[in-house]
């Protein structure tokens, strides 16, 4: 008989050292979503792991946990990481996640990120002063100056909408996994194309029947029509427009037909103008909304739903786990196609428009009331789905998978190899150190999706010159702040030596003055630190820096720059009338033109600099880089993008 797949990876789990998997998550007695979650996926991932659970609480509840899992706390698995063959973090956008934020810049694993954004948690820090400066930190490391700017200028709750933070979590990972792939094009969104080979893992959802008796315990008779929207009521769930389209229905003139929304409701104006509009509806007898329920009168509700409303808007990368206990439960539900919702399969839901009209949802509930075999097919391909694709087993054979896939291509592990290494470099002294530290950092590239656009402003920042290049180089620094690409994160610099060894610093008190940044509760945000850019990140040699950058390149600064990875672009602003006149190429030009010829490419601000600048360069017979360019760009009218673009179509 021909195994299965699953068959296949068991077999092999048996004939190998099973590894030690430290599993980083709420757990229950927590009141978490993912605490429940994880409650309900470690029994089944237990089979393909030795996992040892590691929590930041008293307590950890549930007959599985207690007699099977080891329980360890924080300091437990900073001691013993080097022990551990596997890691993996549950993020979510709450303050049981703290802890987190902290352990996985030292200790990096796989991540499950259940909320795509994390700004609630990180703001929440940081507004409570638990961790002072957090949101700031982290506004300015995932989106740059310009999101750091509306932090303070922008209310709270919209900077926290705009903005996810969630970049040094996804870049100190060694995989990420999300539920839906709503979220990896929300990740796209904010930081490009350099999002590749996250995986999706479905929500789990352990199977669950109807509860004999719950119309009799929540005093429904059996022919009453019952239709019920699941979690808290509020503005993103859509909950005023389910009222109004089951008002303005037939449904709400039939008196055994009730709206019931299943959740605590919104304790702001919104709440009240809810409740308002309900008690003066000809329907207010049959509209209720709940409150907050236990676990036993939320799973009564689910028994009895006959139809299920489940609507969102304003998605921010998660997954509706109420839409799923409703399928799971057999209810057909509505949904419209936002978010993850829209990944859905069509068959199993009844689809409606994402930014849907009222009658779209007049029509959608009518035809499931009357169409009692339209609600049947619904309720089977629900439960189908939900049995197929989001079991605890079938979705722990899916973290077995992508894991090892992870770590399979993970090169190395910085903390790894520093412990390995600090026993051996000997004698351990300051100098020695700092050469394994050197050799560290110059062997192995950062890991990150976020790249640089670097622009020199050496003359600039240490002159404070008010020449039309000067001016010319603000306007052009600020077009970058505030329209980079996505996944390009714009920043000032500026040339330093000691001792003639020349590097890059990164200007940034020189871009608080520009940007007029008034703030005094973030001012280690703005050191001037040592620049170490990676493969992929730009260098705009925008000024005039002269004598400077001559020097620098016979350090060979820009070699290794460009011999790393970093492309090195130099902007040409206009040529002397002196070398317009030459008609031969002169031995002080041609060393010219080899010098810019060493670089990654050159922007010229016209069209006739970049064509005598070619010529010239094909007349002398200057030998190039094969990916080095002549890029005419007009800074009046060309977009930032349009530039970005054409540096990066090699």
């Amino acid at each position: 008989m021909r195994r299965t797949v699953k068959s296949h990876i068991m077999l092999k789990i048996q004939h190998q050292t099973r590894k030690k998997l430290a599993y980083i998550s709420p757990l229950p007695p927590i009141q978490s979503g993912i605490s429940y979650y994880s409650a309900e996926l470690i029994p089944e991932l237990s089979k393909f792991y030795d996992i040892e659970v590691i929590v930041n609480q008293e307590e950890v509840s549930g007959i599985y946990i207690d007699f099977n899992i080891p329980v360890r706390d924080v300091d437990y698995f900073k001691r013993n990481f080097y022990k551990y063959d596997r890691v993996l973090y549950h993020f979510g956008n709450s303050t049981v996640h703290t802890h987190m934020f902290d352990l996985i810049e030292d200790y990096p694993g796989v991540v499950v990120l259940h909320d795509f954004y994390l700004s609630g948690v990180i703001s929440h820090l940081e507004i409570h002063q638990i961790k002072p400066a957090f949101w700031m930190e982290e506004l300015f490391f995932s989106h740059g100056y310009k999101a750091l700017r509306e932090r303070f200028e922008l209310d709270k709750e919209d900077v926290e909408y705009k903005y996810p933070c969630n970049l040094r979590v996804i870049d100190n990972a060694v995989g990420i996994i999300v539920h839906s792939n709503h979220s990896i094009e929300l990740a796209k969104t904010f930081y490009g194309n350099a999002i590749r080979d996250w995986s999706v893992i479905p929500q789990l959802m352990s199977n669950q029947e109807k509860r004999n008796g719950a119309r009799k315990r929540l005093s429904f008779k059996e022919n009453d029509f019952v239709i019920c929207s699941f979690g808290l009521v509020g503005p993103t769930k859509l909950s005023h427009r389910i009222l109004d389209a089951w008002l303005k229905s037939s449904l709400s003139k039939n008196e055994n037909c009730y709206l019931i929304f299943a959740g605590e409701n919104h304790g702001g104006i919104y709440g009240k103008e809810l409740i308002r509009k309900i008690s003066e509806s000809h329907a207010k007898d049959r509209i209720k909304i709940t409150g907050w329920m236990d676990e036993d009168t939320f799973r009564d509700y689910l028994s009895i739903a006959d139809v299920a409303v489940q609507l969102r808007t304003s998605s921010r990368g998660e997954t509706s786990r109420a839409v799923l206990e409703c399928m799971n439960y057999s209810i057909p539900t509505i949904v419209n196609a936002h978010g993850s919702m829209a990944e859905l399969p069509k068959d199993a839901v009844y689809m409606i428009s994402d930014n849907f009209e009222d009658e779209e949802l007049v029509k959608a509930l009518e035809e499931l009331y009357q169409d009692k075999e339209k609600r049947l097919t619904l309720s089977i391909k629900a439960k189908e789905e939900i049995l197929k694709n989001h079991s605890p087993a079938f979705c722990a054979e899916k973290y077995y998978e992508t894991i090892e896939k992870y770590y399979e291509k993970e090169p190395f592990n910085l903390k790894k190899l520093v412990d390995f290494m600090a026993p051996v470099i000997s004698p351990l002294t300051d100098e020695s150190v700092i050469n394994a530290s050197y050799c560290i950092d110059r062997s192995i590239p950062v890991k990150s999706i976020k790249k640089h656009i670097y622009i020199d402003t050496t003359t600039t920042f240490k002159n404070d010159l008010d020449t039309d290049i000067s001016k010319m180089l603000k306007d052009i620094l600020i077009n970058f702040i505030e329209n980079a690409p996505p996944g390009y994160f714009v920043e000032p610099v500026y040339l330093e030596n000691d001792d003639n060894f020349w590097y890059y610093k990164k200007a940034r008190n020189y871009i608080k003055k520009l940007l007029n940044y008034n703030e005094t509760k973030h001012e280690n945000i703005f050191e001037d630190e040592v620049l170490e850019p990676n493969a992929g990140d730009i260098i705009f040699e925008l000024d005039v820096s002269g004598e400077a950058i001559i020097k620098a390149k016979e350090d060979d600064l820009f070699d290794y720059l460009i011999g790393k990875g970093v492309k090195v672009y130099l902007m040409i602003y206009g040529l002397s009338s002196a070398l317009h006149q030459q008609s031969d190429i002169d031995a002080w030009l041609e060393d010219w033109l080899k010098f810019i010829c060493s670089f990654s490419g050159v922007v010229c601000t016209s069209e006739k600099i970049a064509k005598d600048l070619k010529n010239w360069i094909e007349q002398a017979s200057i030998k190039t880089m094969p990916s080095f360019k002549i890029i005419d760009f007009k800074p009046d009218s060309d977009s930032i993008q349009k530039l970005i673009n054409m540096i990066l179509n090699d």
